[in-house]
């Protein structure tokens, strides 16, 4: 009984983290069914934050939430770099 509870958590925690791998790719703007390389990743997360940049008048929390979902999917790779968060 045990194993199988194991086993069911497992099969949802995977679920899970496909739905919100699948929704971070979605707030930047990407395809959930593709896979991306890190430049494709930071190419794209410059574009969104040129578009929502608060400092020129664009959204505070649509940025964060781009942010956290490129930091999320860079670390989530295994080899996190710090990134030039310069425009």
């Amino acid at each position: 009984m045990t194993e199988h509870v194991t086993i069911s958590r497992t099969r949802a925690q995977r679920r899970k983290e496909a739905v919100e791998r699948a929704l971070m790719l979605v707030v930047l703007g990407l395809d959930p069914g593709a896979s991306y390389t890190d430049y494709e990743l930071h190419a794209t997360w410059r574009r969104r934050m040129t578009q929502v940049n608060p400092e020129s008048g664009g959204n505070g929390v649509t940025a964060a939430a781009i942010n956290a979902a490129y930091v999320a999917l860079v670390d989530s790779a295994g080899h996190y770099k710090p990134i030039d968060l310069r425009l």
